[in-house]
């Protein structure tokens, strides 16, 4: 019997929908509770840009529009591209033990998605390098921090269900240059 097998999960529900504090108690979940349990996070941010770590905020994010329209911006601990969060998106991640992994299988938690969609009568299709798409239009990607040293796995996705979408274009300035 393998370790995650053995281990409770344990769901956890943000009381807030402040995108720092939430990327904040995601790490503090991943830093500081107990390794006998695994976790599950459910939670929505207000209006935020969310960078990854590694990205240069002039080039991703068209600042004086955030300005403006007072739009949050703030930084993951994982990599992957700028997004931006609404309450028209449902965010979750899992905290688990990696037990024996030798890599990251992001699919594996796609298609856990993609299988409880299925059972509400959604037809998900998991696809290109870490999506989920319904009717051939990408709404969820999932960005995953392997810390081989623990063994654990942080794995966030997002759900967009509803979103303006001039308004994630014109935040994402990336977006213009494709």
């Amino acid at each position: 019997m393998n370790s995650r097998m053995k281990k409770k999960m344990v769901y956890l529900k943000s009381p807030s929908t402040d995108a720092a504090f939430n990327l904040a108690l995601e790490q503090y979940v991943f830093d500081e509770m107990d390794r006998d349990c695994e976790y599950f996070m459910l939670w929505q941010n207000k209006n935020a840009a969310v960078v990854g770590k590694n990205q240069n905020t002039l080039e991703e994010i068209n600042q004086s529009y955030v300005e403006e329209q007072g739009i949050q911006v703030v930084r993951r601990m994982s990599g992957g591209g700028a997004v931006y969060h609404d309450l028209g998106n449902l965010l979750f991640t899992f905290i688990v033990d990696g037990g024996e992994l030798s890599r990251m299988d992001l699919h594996a938690f796609c298609y856990l998605v993609a299988r409880a969609l299925g059972k509400l009568g959604v037809e998900a299709v998991v696809g290109g390098r870490n999506d989920i798409t319904i009717d051939g239009k990408k709404f969820s990607g999932k960005v995953g921090i392997p810390f081989r040293i623990f063994y654990v796995i942080l794995i966030s996705e997002s759900c967009l269900w509803v979103a303006a979408a001039r308004r994630i274009w014109t935040i994402c300035s990336f977006l213009s240059r494709r």
